[in-house]
């Protein structure tokens, strides 16, 4: 059954063509043999709705995995007592089922967290049979999955830093260089970030990120616009 490679409260989405949901995919074929790639790599998407997520993972016939077309995940890992935090988003791969694999003789704890709703498309077997007509694609992923261990030994390294406000200011630099955009007023960071999901990826206290969040707005390295933070251009370059 399809519907449980997934877990509770997600929702069965009509299928898409993969390189137009991933236009990345799409650029690491040649021109000429798009067209026809897109005509075969149309995949069942699902949403996760924001909250909790419980992705099942001992089912016998799964997926190739999943590849995040929009939204933003959460996961939480605990081991022994101890918390650490990774963030996943669009063009990010995913095996829940190999990540819920952990040392029999530590105390462990794999949370998921959508932080709005998060398309996935399924890389089944129709995706296994395109990829070994076009390599490309297998390439392209294996390169996100080596981005990705890079991208959370990144935020492991941030999390050390001492002060709090340089701290998130590195935070949402590393987050802007994968998920954001270039605007007149400043680099927008792309991705659904409340204090806590910073708290959390900063390994600090809620209120403490709250009071360092506004010392960076008064010098003006950070700003929000909606639900978004951005990193203006014309910024004080230290604090005295």
């Amino acid at each position: 059954d399809e519907q449980s490679w997934f877990g509770r409260g997600d929702e069965r989405r009509p299928l898409v063509s993969l390189l137009d949901a991933d236009a990345q995919l799409g650029r690491c074929l040649p021109a000429a043999q798009r067209q026809v790639a897109r005509h075969h790599l149309t995949l069942s998407v699902y949403t996760v709705r924001r909250g909790r997520w419980a992705p099942s993972v001992d089912l016998a016939s799964r997926p190739l995995g999943y590849v995040i077309l929009s939204g933003t995940l959460i996961r939480g890992l605990c081991v022994e007592h101890r918390w650490s935090t990774e963030i996943l988003g669009p063009e990010d791969v995913l095996r829940p089922w190999d990540e819920a694999e952990q040392p029999p003789d530590l105390l462990v704890e794999d949370t998921w967290t959508a932080l709005e709703s998060v398309r996935m498309a399924i890389l089944d077997e129709r995706f296994a049979v395109a990829a070994g007509r076009w390599p490309q694609l297998l390439d392209e992923l294996l390169s996100r999955t080596v981005r990705r261990s890079r991208h959370l030994a990144t935020l492991l390294s941030v999390s050390g830093i001492r002060r709090l406000d340089e701290r998130l200011l590195v935070l949402l630099g590393v987050l802007a260089d994968r998920w954001g955009h270039v605007s007149p007023e400043g680099i927008h960071v792309d991705v659904r970030l409340t204090h806590e999901t910073l708290a959390r990826l900063a390994c600090a206290q809620r209120p403490s990120v709250s009071t360092a969040l506004a010392r960076l707005g008064r010098r003006g390295l950070v700003a929000r616009k909606g639900r978004k933070f951005v990193l203006p251009f014309a910024a004080e370059p230290s604090a005295r």
